[in-house]
């Protein structure tokens, strides 16, 4: 499971293991760990002027190698999904389990569909 967190700006990014930053719109900032950047790779960061957190998503679906069964999201670095437990980002722990207890449809997008929107 990886939880990409766009920011532009530093930020205290949650211990629980599953959040990644993603640096976008030209941001020149540093995180201990694992970190990475919406200019790296295939992308459309040129773009982020017009599309902000678009430019990120466009980014992980182009660079991200995802796994059989692998979850991936995008968070904002100020809006996180709540923890059940105080007021912390949620845990890999509660994603699977909420992922087990309810039914949840999702849609694979061919790629010419998404670069109409895009470009």
């Amino acid at each position: 499971m990886k939880i990409f967190v766009v920011t532009h700006k530093k930020f205290e990014v949650p211990q629980e293991r599953i959040y990644i930053p993603i640096k976008v719109g030209k941001a020149i900032i540093s995180f201990k760990g694992n970190s990475v950047c919406d200019d790296q790779g295939d992308n459309i960061a040129h773009l982020n002027d017009t599309f902000c957190e678009m430019t990120a998503l466009y980014w992980i679906w182009k660079n991200v190698h995802v796994l059989p069964n692998e979850i991936i999201g995008m968070v904002h670095y100020r809006r996180y999904f709540k923890s059940s437990v105080g007021n912390l980002p949620i845990t890999e722990d509660e994603v699977s389990k909420i992922l087990t207890e309810y039914a949840v449809s999702y849609t694979h997008l061919r790629a010419h569909e998404t670069r109409r929107h895009l470009v």
